[in-house]
């Protein structure tokens, strides 16, 4: 089995390209992968705790892996 894992932080964007983006109400994530079988999106409240909310990824025709999360999450952490 391939993991890959980085610890990144939400920031604004302009457009979804392989991170997240966020409103008021919501925050959008894609990530693209052409060997992931699954993904899971592991969200932080900061860089130091280890506890986490787990969302699954659901992979669309282009390969790349979507989920929408309630909330603006800007600042908080995803690996």
């Amino acid at each position: 089995m391939l993991t890959a894992l980085a610890a990144i932080a939400c920031t604004r964007k302009a457009k979804l390209e392989d991170e997240c983006l966020y409103n008021e109400s919501k925050t959008k994530f894609a990530f693209w992968s052409s060997v992931a079988e699954q993904m899971e999106l592991h969200l932080y409240n900061d860089a130091e705790t280890a506890d986490f909310e787990a969302f699954e990824l659901k992979k669309d025709r282009q390969g790349f892996w979507r989920s929408t999360v309630k909330g603006n999450l800007a600042g908080k952490f995803y690996m």
